[in-house]
């Protein structure tokens, strides 16, 4: 079972953008939302934090847990950040999933991909891109895969952290069908990993909760006095991807604001 969200993309970072550091070509990396930003409603939903109630809703038996487990990956500054990233030697950035209650039943289930099995893995394809010299070489990460999968957990994982927010038999029911009839097969790292399965589940109980890490692509990058060019058109000039920790981080601050609460322990006596 791989239960890490992106482990192989860690091998195209680490290849490129480490590359990119040492070279002292990467101009800096920004997380969305940022700061106090980072976790916000939506009023879209006409769900804000005051008709959310948080918990001040009655315990129902409808419920969704939000699972994190995060690597404490340093967003501080660039340096600080890839070195976090090569100090794992699996490689690892982390996983999010979720669970899904109904009284004493529940389903605990996420979404992973990038097998290598129908499509090429993203570190493989944007290497042959450069070395066939195509155009816009880095514009691979941005392809869907076809290689994704289901998960489905037992109580058997080790998140880190998990809060638990309150449903209404409506709002059960729309994330009831959206795990059921989410597209399991297509894996992408710009829009549906692991983080995004499990961001997107709350959004349909309208609460918002940051995930994603933008990191500036340079336009070229040198490595042996040999000048290697990643994009032609500017909007491969940033990508944002998903990252457990930041996607934790929104889970306290939600939890802090009165919208959910603390279930790690709980998670753990099951």
């Amino acid at each position: 079972m791989v239960r890490h969200c992106n482990a192989r993309f860690i091998k195209l970072i680490v290849l490129f953008f480490l590359l990119l550091l040492v070279a002292c070509r990467l101009d800096r990396i920004s997380f969305e939302p940022s700061g106090r930003e980072i976790f916000s409603t939506q009023d879209s939903h006409a769900l804000t934090t005051d008709v959310y109630g948080g918990n001040s809703r009655q315990e129902s038996d409808y419920f969704l847990v939000v699972l994190t487990r995060s690597v404490n990956m340093n967003f501080d500054d660039p340096n600080s950040f890839y070195q976090s990233i090569t100090a794992r030697e699996d490689g690892s950035v982390g996983h999010a999933w979720i669970l899904l209650g109904k009284g004493s039943t529940f389903i605990e289930c996420g979404h992973t991909g990038e097998f290598g099995l129908i499509n090429m893995r993203y570190h493989e394809a944007v290497k042959k891109a450069i070395r066939d010299k195509k155009k816009n070489p880095i514009s691979y990460l941005w392809e869907d895969l076809q290689d994704g999968k289901y998960e489905e957990y037992y109580m058997t994982e080790k998140p880190t952290y998990a809060a638990r927010f309150e449903l209404t038999e409506k709002e059960y029911k729309n994330i009831y069908d959206y795990i059921n009839t989410y597209d399991y097969g297509r894996f992408s790292i710009t829009k549906d990993s692991c983080t995004f399965f499990a961001t997107n589940a709350c959004a349909l109980m309208g609460i918002d909760l940051g995930h994603l890490a933008r990191i500036n692509v340079p336009k070229y990058y040198t490595v042996s006095n040999n000048r290697y060019n990643m994009w032609d058109e500017e909007k491969y000039s940033i990508i944002s991807i998903g990252a457990p920790d930041i996607l934790e981080k929104s889970l306290k601050m939600a939890v802090k604001a009165g919208l959910g609460k603390d279930v790690t322990d709980w998670y753990y006596k099951q």
